[in-house]
C-alpha cells in the first residue's frame, strides 16, 4: 500500500518536472527571439540620447537667442 502511493507520488512529481522543463524551454525561446540584450541595445540608446541632447540644446539655444535679441 505505502509502496504503491510512493510510486504514484513519484510519477506525479516526474510529470510536474516535465511540465516545468517545457515551461522553462518556452521562456528561454521567448527570451532569445523577442528580447534584446543589454549589449545589443547600447548603441541604440546612445544614438537616441545623442539626438535628444541635440534637440534640447537647439531649443535652449533658440530660447536664449530670443531673450538676448529682445
Amino acid at each position: 500500500m505505502e509502496n504503491e502511493s510512493v510510486q504514484i507520488l513519484l510519477a506525479r512529481l516526474d510529470e510536474r518536472m516535465c511540465n516545468v522543463e517545457t515551461a522553462v524551454g518556452h521562456i528561454n525561446r521567448k527570451l532569445d527571439e523577442k528580447y534584446v540584450t543589454h549589449a545589443e541595445f547600447e548603441p541604440v540608446k546612445k544614438c537616441v540620447y545623442g539626438l535628444v541632447s541635440i534637440i534640447l540644446v537647439a531649443v535652449v539655444g533658440a530660447i536664449v537667442a530670443l531673450v538676448v535679441t529682445h
